[in-house]
């Protein structure tokens, strides 16, 4: 299922689309998709190496 929310969709609208998607399917929520990127480096390590390519 993909749902489309852009900065018009209203903050009820939303709360809808997620309780129907609750709804369907109760084992699998959304909270996997909130929050930071897990990846195997630090951030602050990558934006450095990042702009020291700039110079």
């Amino acid at each position: 299922m993909t749902v489309i929310v852009n900065n018009t969709t209203s903050e009820k609208k939303i709360e809808e689309i997620i309780q129907k998607i609750k709804t369907q399917n109760p084992q699998k929520g959304l909270r996997k998709h909130f929050g930071a990127l897990k990846r195997e480096i630090d951030g602050l390590e990558y934006q450095k190496k990042i702009r020291n390519e700039w110079d």
